[in-house]
């Protein structure tokens, strides 16, 4: 009897013991999930609006700066305002809002590269430059440097602008001497072109009387040497000018074209060798 009572008592005592261990392994459980998620809610960043940034924390949205000046403290939770501090006036800048650590430096306008102060430097906006009297930029704004404007010896047709440069008039005489040089190198190369067409029909009839007469009495004709001006003659002519002036000459056009695609990329040869076929 006594030994079933003692039997009974530990099956008792094991079960009992069994239960609360069970119960313990089952508080700790939930009480370790319940961390775990805490923890994952405090990572998670949260998102603030466009006027607003996140501070390193990620659990703080705090108001940007407004132009010009700049964030030198964040703001503390219940507070999302941060400490903001104004830019120099004439020293730096920030023209929109921030939370920057400091502010941008203002630009300078460089004389020595042709620029000049168009409106000064505030706290709010940036120095602008422009292009200072006897100087030029072809795109218009330029913040880092302008081309001098050209001087003209022969009188000026077109003034520099802030955006272009001078147009300078022709020098009259120089002019009038090419012309002078050209005209009778011309004439001298028409007239030898005339004189070769001219000998080509001469000989000809001469072939024809001679086949008549049966004898041969050929007329000679010295002919012009212009190889020595051709170079000169080239030079002030345009290739479109030589080319219509050897077809009218009767040079076919596959040897015009030959000439071209034998002189590539270099206009006076291509000009020379036209003259010369």
């Amino acid at each position: 009897m006594i030994k079933k009572l003692l039997v009974s008592f530990l099956v008792f005592s094991w079960s009992t013991g069994s239960q609360h261990e069970s119960d313990n392994t089952l508080a700790v459980q939930t009480a370790y999930k319940r961390t775990a998620i805490k923890r994952i809610i405090a990572k998670r960043e949260i998102i603030c609006k466009s006027d607003q940034y996140r501070v390193p924390d990620g659990k703080t949205c705090c108001k940007k700066c407004p132009p010009g000046t700049f964030k030198e403290h964040d703001c503390t939770t219940g507070n999302n305002t941060p400490t903001c501090s104004p830019c120099s006036n004439g020293v730096n800048f920030m023209d929109k809002h921030n939370y920057l650590e400091k502010c941008r430096k203002c630009q300078l306008c460089d004389s020595g590269h042709g620029l000049e102060v168009e409106d000064n430097c505030t706290t709010t906006h940036n120095t602008k430059c422009r292009c200072k009297s006897g100087y030029f930029c072809i795109a218009g704004v330029c913040t880092d440097y302008c081309e001098p404007c050209d001087k003209c010896e022969n009188g000026i047709a077109v003034p520099c602008t802030p955006t272009s440069n001078t147009v300078c008039k022709g020098n009259f005489w120089w002019t009038l001497l090419a012309l002078i040089l050209l005209l009778p190198l011309a004439g001298m190369l028409c007239y030898c072109f005339w004189l070769r067409k001219n000998y080509k029909n001469l000989d000809i009839n001469q072939q024809y009387s001679k086949n008549v007469r049966g004898e041969e009495n050929p007329l000679l004709y010295t002919d012009i040497d212009l190889s020595p001006h051709i170079s000169s003659i080239a030079e002030g002519m345009t290739l479109p000018q030589v080319k219509t002036f050897v077809r009218k000459h009767l040079l076919t056009e596959p040897t015009i074209e030959r000439v071209i695609q034998d002189n590539q990329n270099d206009t006076a040869e291509q000009k020379i060798k036209l003259l010369l076929s």
